[in-house]
């Protein structure tokens, strides 16, 4: 987050700093997490974040753009940050570097056979989400039972691969570019 942002984040109470790391406040993780609790539908992404912030207090007067914008842009990043640790307790995967998260669930995900001929996208998302979120809870009691309602976050971040939508469609650009013509043709 660009440091207007954090800024603007300390002095509405909305951020801290865990060593050298900016996360949400206690405060507003709560709210980030009943609200993802809360709602469960496709693309809630956005609504969860929104609402959270409805639910916590803070004040936009006075304060300059330049400050309120790139705490809003930086948020999503900011809820990866916070949630890898508390993902890393509970054997979901480690983190590497500063904001990268490697997902070790998959392997305990496949061992779920169950599949879904769903037949509306959206009936598709819950059923995988179901199935992703049954497995973060069951390893959250498993290993850290104090984070248990922190488990739809957690499913959330993680069915969104800990990516942020600008670096996901930089990603989709980067594996397209692999996959096309002119990547593998040589030069003559």
């Amino acid at each position: 987050m660009h440091p207007q942002g954090i800024k603007f984040g300390l002095s509405q109470g909305l951020l801290e700093f865990r060593g050298d790391d900016v996360v949400l406040s206690r405060r507003l993780l709560e709210n980030v997490s009943e609200m993802a609790r809360r709602k469960r539908v496709t693309f809630i992404w956005d609504e969860v974040r929104s609402s959270a912030l409805r639910r916590t207090p803070f004040s936009l007067d006075g304060v300059p753009r330049q400050e309120c914008v790139p705490f809003f842009t930086g948020l999503e990043r900011v809820i990866y940050i916070t949630m890898m640790p508390i993902a890393d307790e509970i054997g979901m995967g480690r983190r590497s570097m500063k904001k990268y998260f490697e997902s070790g669930i998959r392997p305990r995900l496949n061992k779920d056979t169950r599949h879904l001929f769903a037949k509306t996208p959206n009936e598709a998302w819950r059923f995988d989400f179901r199935k992703l979120y049954s497995v973060i809870k069951m390893m959250c009691k498993e290993s850290a039972p104090q984070h248990l309602r922190h488990a739809e976050l957690l499913a959330l971040c993680e069915f969104n691969r800990w990516m942020t939508e600008l670096e996901r469609r930089r990603m989709n650009a980067f594996l397209s570019s692999l996959f096309s013509k002119e990547f593998w043709e040589l030069p003559r």
